[in-house]
């Protein structure tokens, strides 16, 4: 819901609120953190005023989250780019790219079973499974890189809702068929 509010409110022109509800998203779940530059783009390509108000009620409420929460994480958002850039699953438990790879390539005294899960997700794998996890994420960073790219390019519809809705699905869609630690959860809006 926090996401689509801060769509509705970037819509509305609602900078603020847009910069709020992002920050409840990004907060909530770690998906809507691959959104934050597109969310930027949007809001620069405006005025200077509305970047203002997107970044104050963005930060406002990453601040406040991280000031009640003891401490214990300063920097929430940054803290979660940085896990899904350096943490390295061995097993995708959605049915994408990275899952069918981990079938065919399974150590063979492991049935495929919940036993395989356990086995992976213990640290154990077989040496094309890691370096095809880290090819899998290579993939998806270029992948993003792409869509970010062609997101900035163009500059008629960068501005709208509408161009910014598409470029989101596009990032969703890319990070659920080719990432690898992907949960079938996490196909949602």
């Amino acid at each position: 819901p926090c996401l689509i509010l801060a769509f509705y409110y970037l819509s509305k022109h609602a900078y603020f609120w847009g910069g709020v509800f992002l920050a409840g998203a990004c907060l909530i779940k770690f998906l809507p953190v691959l959104l934050i530059p597109f969310f930027l783009l949007f809001v620069v390509r405006k005025n200077a005023k509305s970047l203002r108000q997107f970044l104050l009620g963005f930060g406002g409420i990453t601040a406040s989250v991280s000031i009640f929460s003891w401490g214990i994480d300063i920097f929430p958002v940054a803290s979660r780019i940085i896990t899904a850039l350096t943490q390295d699953p061995y097993f995708a438990a959605a049915p994408n790219i990275p899952w069918i790879w981990t079938m065919l390539f399974s150590p063979l005294h492991i049935p495929l079973s919940d036993d395989l899960l356990l086995y992976l997700t213990e640290g154990n794998t077989t040496p094309i499974l890691a370096f095809m996890y880290r090819v899998f994420k290579l993939i998806f960073l270029g992948y993003y890189g792409w869509v970010l790219y062609r997101y900035a390019r163009t500059k008629d519809t960068a501005s709208s809702v509408r161009a910014l809705l598409v470029a989101s699905v596009y990032v969703y869609l890319g990070y659920f068929f080719i990432a690898t630690g992907v949960h079938e959860n996490h196909l949602m809006i």
